[in-house]
């Protein structure tokens, strides 16, 4: 996609994901460490909407079989297609605009649950997660087929942490940028390593910091980092 890092607007770090057209969009392969299987997940970031409907954060194999974060409405939406059945579920909340938020889908214990700045806005019934093979999409549904709904604003601080429900609770949303960009210690900043976490468990972060455009993928104490699949271009 056309997504770039901009330092317009920043959660932490300087820089955030800009995205305002269909063809700007973030992907990376769904590998088993980022599916989301039978067990807890985690999926959070920072937003700073501008305007429209847009699709934040997306998973699946096609635009009739996903699971997705948007906004609509000027709310938060959790919804999914199966087998082009849709089910969604909106928040209360209006989202103001020109203001960071933050953002988190956790899964636990047969529920779906979203918070808006640590608040609950929605719970909904869990359902059988298909293996989906195809990218995870962020920023737009383009890598689906889709295109009319891309998200129009800022990105930060998008983590995802699987095997592990980060908050069953309402909570104060992170104070502090996941990884300071000087050394292994400066990840913990709200962020679970490995050895915090269950076994078969996977995180991953993107700062969308400069040279710290990272993933971190956790399969061990001291996590690693890779680039993205997708080309970062900075404004």
């Amino acid at each position: 996609g056309g997504a770039i890092t901009s330092a317009t607007a920043s959660k932490f770090g300087g820089a955030a994901l800009r995205t305002t057209l269909a063809s700007d969009y973030l992907t990376t392969p769904m590998g088993a460490d980022l599916r989301p299987g039978s067990g807890a997940y985690t999926v959070d970031f920072w937003m700073n909407y501008t305007s429209g409907t847009g699709v934040i954060w997306q998973i699946g194999n096609d635009l009739n079989n996903r699971l997705y974060l948007q906004i609509f409405g000027g709310v938060i939406r959790l919804a999914w297609f199966i087998s082009a059945a849709a089910t969604t579920h909106d928040g209360a909340t209006t989202v103001t605009t020109g203001n960071w938020h933050h953002v988190a889908l956790v899964r636990n214990g047969g529920q779906f649950k979203v918070y808006l700045n640590g608040v609950l806005e929605i719970t909904a019934t869990d359902f059988t997660i298909p293996d989906y093979t195809a990218v995870m999409c962020i920023g737009s549904d383009t890598a689906y087929g889709g295109g009319a709904s891309p998200f129009n604003g800022y990105l930060d601080e998008f983590r995802i942490h699987k095997g592990l429900a980060v908050w069953t609770a309402g909570f104060t949303p992170p104070t502090a940028e996941t990884y300071d960009g000087t050394t292994t210690a400066g990840i913990k900043n709200g962020f679970h390593l490995k050895k915090d976490q269950p076994a078969e468990s996977h995180v991953m972060v993107q700062n969308f910091d400069g040279a710290n455009k990272k993933i971190f993928s956790s399969t061990s104490a001291v996590p690693s980092q890779g680039n993205l699949s997708t080309t970062l271009y900075t404004e």
